[in-house]
């Protein structure tokens, strides 16, 4: 293989791509129209009454195959009720009051990340001493900003999150970084990268790291209240810090299954902070390292042809074939649109070097603003990033 990718793609920043958007489904006589919709992870479905006594009805009482409940009370029009869909599947629902005749479903595609962030630690300790840590085990640094990082929690057994923290900064190779209650101990906020008064979550709240719509991991189980916690003993989400230790590096990107803390953290009693801000014997390496990396990247965007050239190399600088994928992960000013777009898939034979040479066509449509683009060479097998190329664009 002389050629990793050259290729022209005419499609980039299209705000429905990775956006959240709002669907609208009109709700009159007896009818939801449409009645069947099929959207991405994040965006929010709105019904709008117009006519008539009706409700939505999507409860895993009725439909106990849905991934999560949702739905309002019967009332007579107007109304609007909206619900964002966070998490990929298939979700039934219906009219109560016609129950027989109006019915719909919401397909919800799956958000894609490749992501090489777990939860650490987690401390739910005393009064203000909350606090995540989150580890990177990767070779390249992450970007929390141009990832568009976030973690949300979900309380009280919610379907939809009460709390939303934007993450900002960056993680080292083999580094953590901590998010804290902003009145927490000072033995915590010493080692705070980051802190944030809504930080609030408690032993029954659900607790998710999101790269943008898709989740990475969490603590919990969304749309679920355990009534006072997770687990039992040390190894409970109230009053305890949980914490990975030795290779328990898998982290949970199904915030919908069944949670056990002791499945992959070790617990300790309430207000333990002494191995937070350190990764301590966490090793996720498992033994493989990624040996293809950029030799050299570079964005060039020409207003004049609204045209985005990504230019380098890559080298595989191991003995073996490494399988590759070359990502385009932006986000415009820290918020939407945003997402990773796939430029090529390949495999690189060992102590091979490929040129990178391709051209992104930005439509009209596309909002001007300061993109922040990582360029991302992933290994498929692992999952991992090989390399990472940050540079933010005006566009």
């Amino acid at each position: 293989m002389n050629r990793f990718v050259s290729l022209l793609l005419g499609l980039l920043f299209v705000g429905t791509a990775s956006a959240q958007t709002t669907h609208v489904v009109t709700v009159e006589n007896f009818s939801f129209t449409p009645a069947n919709l099929t959207i991405e992870a994040g965006d929010t479905v709105r019904w709008e009454n117009i006519q008539g006594t009706h409700n939505v009805n999507g409860t895993q009482a009725t439909f106990p195959d849905n991934p999560l409940s949702f739905g309002n009370a019967v009332a007579v029009a107007p109304w609007t009720y909206e619900f964002t869909f966070q998490f990929a599947g298939d979700y039934d629902y219906l009219c109560d009051v016609h129950a027989l005749s109006m019915q719909g479903t919401v397909t919800v595609n799956a958000a894609s990340t490749s992501s090489p962030l777990i939860i650490s630690e987690y401390v739910e300790g005393s009064s203000f001493n909350k606090a995540l840590e989150f580890y990177n085990p990767s070779d390249s640094a992450v970007d929390l900003d141009a990832g568009s990082y976030s973690v949300q929690i979900y309380f009280n057994g919610n379907t939809e999150p009460g709390a939303t923290i934007p993450l900002t900064g960056s993680i080292a190779p083999g580094d953590v970084f901590v998010l804290a209650e902003d009145s927490a101990d000072p033995a915590i906020l010493a080692v705070a990268d980051q802190v944030s008064g809504s930080l609030s979550f408690n032993g029954d709240d659900a607790v998710v790291l999101f790269q943008g719509n898709a989740a990475v991991d969490g603590i919990g189980q969304v749309g679920v209240d355990p009534g006072t916690e997770w687990g039992t003993g040390d190894a409970s989400t109230q009053n305890n810090t949980l914490r990975r230790e030795g290779t328990s590096c898998t982290a949970d990107a199904d915030p919908l299954d069944e949670f056990d803390p002791a499945a992959a953290y070790t617990g300790f009693p309430n207000d333990t902070f002494d191995g937070l801000g350190s990764p301590g014997d966490l090793d996720c390496s498992g033994g493989v390292t990624c040996e293809a990396k950029f030799t050299s990247a570079d964005l060039a965007y020409d207003a004049g042809t609204r045209r985005l050239s990504v230019t380098g190399g890559v080298r595989n600088n191991g003995a073996d074939p490494v399988p590759l994928r070359l990502e385009l992960r932006y986000n415009r000013d820290g918020g939407n649109p945003q997402g990773t777009r796939v430029l090529a898939n390949g495999t690189l034979p060992g102590g091979a070097s490929a040129p990178i040479n391709i051209t992104l066509n930005v439509p009209a449509a596309a909002p001007d603003g300061t993109y922040n683009f990582t360029l991302a060479l992933v290994d498929t097998g692992s999952g991992a990033d090989c390399a990472t190329y940050v540079e933010a664009v005006a566009i």
